[in-house]
C-alpha cells in the first residue's frame, strides 16, 4: 500500500535473504551487471544485456561503500590487506534529547565536559592553500589544550574534510594526527565526518558557544575563563 511504499524508500517494510543482498550488491559494484545467482558449473557469465546501472554509477557506488567502511560508520569492519565496503543501517537514528541527555548524565557523573577545538584559527593558522598542509601551532595552541584537558575530553574539529574528496580524507586526517602528536596537543578524538559531533562546548575562533540546556555548562565556561584557559 502507500504506507509501504514510503517507508521502503529508507529501509522498511522490505523483507530480503543474504542470496537477494548479495545478488544486489554483486549487480552494484560490478561494472553495473545483474548477476543470478546459481550452483550450476559453466553459467554463463552475465552480458550487456543483463546491464542494470551504469559502468560510471557501479564505480561511483563502490567508491561509497569502501569510503563508509575506510572513514564512515562501518569503520569496525575494516580489515587490513581487503578493500572491504559496505554500508550501515541509517532508518534508526539517535534521537537529540536522548543524546543531549546521555551527554548531561555524564557531567554529572564524571564532572568531566566534550569540547569540539576547531583547528584552523584555534590550533593551527591556515591561509587557505593545500588542505594537507600544516604549518607551526598557533602561539600558546599546545599549552591551551594541556590546559583545558584537565576540565574536557577534546574533540579536534576540522571543516578541511567538507573540502577534502573521497580519497583525501583518510591522509587528511592521518596527517593531522601526525602533526597535532609531533607538537604534543592533547586530545582525545580527532572528529572525521562532516557536521559536528555532540558536545557541551564548541570552542572556534569566533568564541566560545555552549549548549544553554545543559545543567552545568554555564558554570563549567566559567570555571574555563576564571582559569584563565579560555579569554573571558
Amino acid at each position: 500500500g502507500r504506507l509501504q511504499t514510503m517507508t521502503i524508500s529508507f529501509g522498511h517494510g522490505l523483507a530480503a535473504t543474504p542470496l537477494h543482498l548479495a545478488a544486489g550488491y554483486a549487480a552494484m559494484v560490478n561494472g553495473g551487471l545483474r548477476v543470478r545467482p546459481t550452483l550450476r558449473k559453466g553459467a554463463p557469465k552475465p552480458t550487456e544485456a543483463d546491464r542494470v546501472i551504469s559502468t560510471e554509477t557501479s564505480v561511483a557506488m563502490r567508491g561509497l561503500l569502501r569510503a563508509i567502511v575506510a572513514e564512515g560508520t562501518g569503520r569496525k569492519a575494516n580489515v587490513p590487506g581487503y578493500e572491504v565496503g559496505g554500508k550501515t543501517g541509517t532508518a534508526d537514528k539517535p534521537k537529540p534529547a536522548k543524546t543531549a541527555a546521555a551527554r548531561k548524565r555524564r557531567f554529572k557523573r564524571e564532572g568531566k565536559a566534550t569540547v569540539c577545538v576547531d583547528l584552523d584559527g584555534v590550533l593551527h593558522q591556515h591561509d587557505g592553500g593545500s588542505l594537507m598542509e600544516f604549518g607551526a601551532p598557533i602561539d600558546g595552541a599546545v599549552d591551551f589544550t594541556r590546559a583545558l584537558s584537565e576540565w574536557a575530553d577534546i574533540t579536534i574539529l576540522t571543516a578541511r574534510l567538507s573540502r577534502a574528496k573521497a580519497a583525501e580524507r583518510k591522509e587528511l586526517i592521518a596527517g593531522l594526527k601526525a602533526w597535532l602528536d609531533s607538537h604534543g596537543f592533547v586530545y582525545a578524538h580527532i572528529h572525521n565526518a562532516h557536521g559536528k559531533p555532540p558536545a557541551q562546548a564548541y570552542i572556534d575562533d569566533r568564541g566560545v558557544a555552549c549548549r544553554p540546556e545543559e545543567d552545568g555548562v554555564k558554570a563549567f565556561a566559567s570555571a574555563l575563563k576564571a582559569a584563565e584557559v579560555i579569554a573571558g
